[in-house]
């Protein structure tokens, strides 16, 4: 969790055509249990040779819970919808957990990854805050956290920002340089032929190989409402000179929060990621 008075959000990792589980660049290791709270020991999953241990998994499956039940959306135990409910709920821990991995990884290529150091500052600083790192722990397992939920949240916030901060400075670095040279604009050119009603979430993300990726949300041709949203992307191959029509990003049934934005995240490796608010059902 973020602080007391704010929970995390739950994000989707959305792989594109360039295949990640079928290169073996991510892959589980043990199958969630669609019945049982109890995740599986041991590692849950690899990340480009990077583990992620079940006790991380333990840790953001409690968070995504409480948040949950304190919003009034999950079911008991004991009601019929639970286990399907629960494998949801573990399923789009284990895509954060992925994506936080893969973010926190090429923080780290780039020099930027959060230390220790960097989470204890944070930490002292809310402690400051709440009075007293004793009043800041009794917040926290107020709001149905903890300490190490914090330090979680932190390290993943840290390093994702870190990364916007860098992309968008270096970004602005490359518009200035071509100004400075005498080098215009493009002509805007409109890559939504079929997938209208981009409200909140549209993002660029680009690679050094070539490959741009316009991406956004919207509901399905002839569909309406919020569970009927997905990802689309219009990707070029040839530094944004021509775009393929836009397609499906990805086919689960995820749904999109529409006046919610979204990032697409183009890594060194050439894997390309979309993070987005889902609403599937209508729960966001």
């Amino acid at each position: 969790m973020a602080s007391p008075a704010r929970r995390r959000r739950l994000l989707v990792l959305v792989p594109v055509v360039l295949a990640l589980v079928a290169g073996g660049v991510v892959a589980t290791t043990q199958v969630l249990g669609r019945g049982s709270s109890t995740p599986p020991r041991g590692p849950v999953a690899e990340v480009a040779g990077a583990r992620i241990p079940a006790s991380l998994f333990d840790l953001r499956l409690g968070s995504a819970l409480t948040a949950i039940r304190q919003a009034g959306g999950a079911p008991e135990p004991g009601d019929p919808a639970y286990p399907a409910f629960l494998a949801g709920v573990k399923r789009r821990v284990m895509e954060s957990l992925i994506i936080d991995r893969v973010i926190a990884q090429e923080a780290g290529y780039r020099h930027l990854a959060a230390s220790d150091s960097d989470v204890a500052a944070e930490i002292a600083a809310d402690a400051r805050s709440a009075g007293g790192e004793d009043r800041l722990e009794k917040q926290l397992s107020e709001a149905g956290g903890n300490l190490d939920q914090l330090r979680d949240a932190i390290r993943s916030r840290l390093d994702e920002q870190r990364l916007e901060d860098l992309f968008a400075s270096q970004r602005a670095a490359d518009v200035e340089a071509r100004l400075a040279s005498g080098t215009a604009f493009e002509t805007e050119r409109n890559v939504i032929h079929a997938a209208y009603g981009l409200d909140g979430g549209g993002s660029v993300a680009a690679d050094d190989a070539g490959n741009v990726y316009v991406a956004w949300h919207a509901p399905k041709p002839d569909a309406k409402g919020e569970e009927n949203r997905c990802v689309w992307v219009a990707h070029s191959s040839d530094e944004g000179k021509t775009f393929a029509p836009e397609r499906q990003a990805f086919s689960e049934p995820t749904g999109a929060c529409g006046c919610c934005g979204m990032k697409a995240f183009a890594d060194s490796n050439g894997r390309i990621y979309f993070l987005y608010r889902s609403a599937t059902e209508r729960v966001h």
